[in-house]
């Protein structure tokens, strides 16, 4: 969910493990140089973190979020951040009514923790792709060591243009990832296109209340997601509906997303000393600062989380 990109206009079939775009431009929300043996694209940076390489940061999500870096549902029992995310998969999973052998598309798949879950959870095949090639490498790394290379391939993609066939896919999935976008509607114009009739697509997605915050804070989001726009709820709706989908359900799970960022900061806060012996200080009291700031805004009310799923028209 942090990483957003533009690229060319290619389309092909996806048929490969690995697909090559050439012509991208990376946004790191945390970073720079890649790993070794990735091939360097232009980058930029937010201010206060670009001296940092991009390891402490993923070091510390995945110390502190687990290994799927999205935000969670908060239901009754759930005690974890790893348990509400994966209600969270469950809750996306049951809306994309998936059934046995059919071929699902995930935009920005981090490290590919929910493609292999819809892939195990509804034996079906899943096209996980992502922008981040230090996300993209362990993506594939964590599909071989699960043993689900065959049904779940790992692909570098643009959400902005994907490279596959029109009506492609049964189904699509986002989980915090358009809120990056830098042309949203044509995200969602491009997930229209690569879905089959009566394909579904569900994601959730931070949304923003602008007419409650001040232009610094407004100019702070944007800077952090990479984005030109915020949109609340109802404009993420439109936009869907305006590439021509019709909507199912729109969910207001702001409160969840709230309780999230504290539970965030909560074990930041109480792990501080140990992550700061392996993790740079910078890096820690950058995200703390974020966290905290999202946490305060959710709940006031000014930053929220919306589910939505939409069906292609047969």
């Amino acid at each position: 969910m942090f990483w957003l990109w533009e690229a060319g206009n290619a389309r092909a079939s996806v048929n490969l493990q690995h697909i090559a775009i050439t012509g991208i431009f990376i946004y790191a929300a945390f970073i720079a140089p890649p790993a070794s043996g990735v091939t360097a694209r232009p980058s930029r940076k937010i201010a206060g973190v670009e001296r940092y390489g991009v390891e402490d940061a993923h070091r510390l999500y995945q110390r502190i979020w687990g290994s799927s870096f999205h935000f969670g549902r908060w239901e009754a029992g759930v005690t974890s951040i790893e348990d509400a995310v994966l209600c969270c998969k469950m809750r996306i999973g049951e809306a994309l009514a998936l059934d046995t052998h059919q071929h699902a598309l995930e935009a920005g798949s981090g490290l590919g923790e929910t493609a292999r879950f819809l892939a195990n959870a509804y034996d079906c095949h899943v096209t996980a792709t992502n922008i981040s090639e230090m996300h993209l490498h362990e993506c594939i790394a964590r599909t071989d060591k699960a043993n689900m290379s065959a049904s779940v391939t790992c692909a570098y993609a643009d959400y902005h243009a994907m490279p596959f066939e029109d009506g492609y896919f049964d189904a699509y999935v986002m989980q915090e990832a358009l809120v990056h976008a830098t042309d949203k509607p044509r995200v969602m114009a491009e997930a229209f296109r690569v879905l089959k009739p009566g394909g579904r697509m569900v994601f959730t997605d931070q949304t923003t209340m602008v007419e409650t915050l001040s232009k610094a804070d407004c100019d702070r989001i944007i800077e952090r997601h990479g984005s030109p726009d915020l949109f609340d709820a109802a404009a993420f709706e439109r936009a869907a509906e305006q590439a021509g989908f019709h909507i199912l359900a729109n969910q207001d799970w702001s409160s969840h997303m709230a309780r999230h960022f504290a539970e965030l900061v909560l074990c930041l806060e109480s792990d501080y000393a140990a992550l700061a012996r392996d993790i740079d200080p910078v890096v820690i009291d950058w995200n703390l600062d974020t966290w905290r700031f999202a946490r305060d805004k959710a709940c006031d009310g000014a930053m929220g989380w919306v589910f939505i799923a939409a069906e292609k028209p047969a």
